[in-house]
């Protein structure tokens, strides 16, 4: 644990928050200024000043911006760092998970959100993939927050591990799909518990059938509504389709607990929430 203190940076937060972005959305800029910056002692490597210097950060800041991440940019900052962990296995902090969230920070505020979407995935990761390659290649990746600075600068890379994780990232983005099976953690759910990936994938299936189903009839057009337009609770299809939803979050949360996951305080409004995202 590194020591901190709050500190005020109003222009460097501001320098940020004027840029010409697609992310964070401006509630989110405007909560990331507010919340202001934090600085430790931590030199540069290298520097002959090392000793008494002191790094500006931005831990709440980040941890922000993460937070509002969509689903497809998580996942792909998920498999990313499984990447830098499993396949590249730096020794001596080349690159760590901050390199990684950084690149996938600058892929979101400068991509259009509705572009990253289920069926966009493997084109996110594959980009992501492409930035890490030119981070290692270049040394050089800029900071998020203040682009002045290099978070590549110092990282003790020497060209042999250049080379060889230039080569294995290549190798990724030409692989496409299957380079999940270069991450143990995935390639041992999808080889050996194929049977729970299919389970929960059917039941979501099903669950987002019967969600669309409901939301056509009950909000989209007349049935279901009573002369006041209210919700009529006692259509017949429509008790059906609200009991299988019920017993389907049910079955889901019985199986989780089951299987040893955490879902104590979720209800099945919350389960049936998740299984939807």
């Amino acid at each position: 644990m590194v020591p901190s203190l709050y500190c005020h940076c109003p222009g460097i937060l501001l320098r940020w928050a004027k840029r010409s972005r697609h992310f964070p959305p401006p509630d989110i800029v405007y909560k990331v200024v507010k919340m202001g910056a934090f600085v430790s002692p931590v030199g540069f490597k290298g520097s002959e000043y090392q000793h008494v210097e002191w790094r500006i950060c931005f831990n709440t800041g980040e941890n922000e911006l993460v937070s509002n991440l969509n689903n497809i940019q998580v996942y792909v900052y998920v498999i990313l760092k499984m990447v830098v962990k499993d396949v590249l296995k730096p020794v001596k902090k080349e690159i760590t998970s901050y390199t990684v969230k950084n690149i996938v920070l600058w892929l979101a505020e400068n991509n259009p959100q509705a572009l990253f979407n289920e069926s966009s995935l493997f084109y996110w990761l594959r980009e992501g993939l492409g930035q890490l390659r030119t981070a290692i290649l270049n040394i050089h990746l800029p900071y998020y927050m203040i682009p002045e600075r290099n978070l590549m600068a110092a990282c003790g890379l020497d060209e042999e591990q250049k080379s060889t994780w230039v080569k294995s990232i290549t190798d990724m983005i030409s692989e496409g799909q299957k380079i999940l099976f270069r991450l143990p953690r995935i390639r041992k759910a999808i080889i050996s518990h194929p049977e729970p990936l299919l389970w929960y994938n059917k039941k979501r299936l099903e669950l987002e059938l019967l969600q669309l189903y409901w939301v056509n009839t009950v909000v989209n057009s007349k049935q279901g509504r009573d002369e006041n337009r209210k919700r009529n609770e006692s259509d017949r299809i429509l008790q059906e389709i609200k009991r299988r939803i019920t017993n389907i979050s049910g079955v889901v949360r019985e199986r989780m607990k089951w299987e040893g996951s955490c879902v104590c305080g979720f209800d099945l409004n919350e389960i049936m929430t998740k299984m939807l995202m």
